[in-house]
This record gives structure tokens, sequence and C-alpha cells, in this order.
């Protein structure tokens, strides 16, 4: 399997941590009880994002 570059790297980095930011900003909504199911969503994309783009 061919190395991703650091650019795209660095790319899905930068998606991981918007999907983390949405997540928490969520989270501190006043109605973050209706919103719970899509902070659950952002909070996976981000988790999924950083751990298959990771560098060795």
């Amino acid at each position: 399997m061919n190395r991703p570059s650091k650019e795209l790297v660095k790319e899905w980095i930068d998606k991981a941590d918007g999907d983390f930011e949405a997540a928490l900003e969520l989270y501190k909504s006043k109605s973050k009880r209706k919103l719970l199911f899509i902070i659950a969503f952002h909070c996976q994309q981000s988790i999924e994002k950083y751990l298959s783009y990771k560098e060795d």
C-alpha cells in the first residue's frame, strides 16, 4: 500500500479537526439533548479520519 502524501494527511487532519470542533460547539449549545446523535456522528467521523490517515 502506498503511503499518503503529507499534503493529503494534513488535509484529512484538518477535516478531522473540523468534525471535532463541530461536535464541541454542538455539545456546548443549549439544545444539546436534541443533537446528541449529530454530536456522536461528528465525534465518530473525527476519530475515523484521525485513525485512517495518521503518519507513521
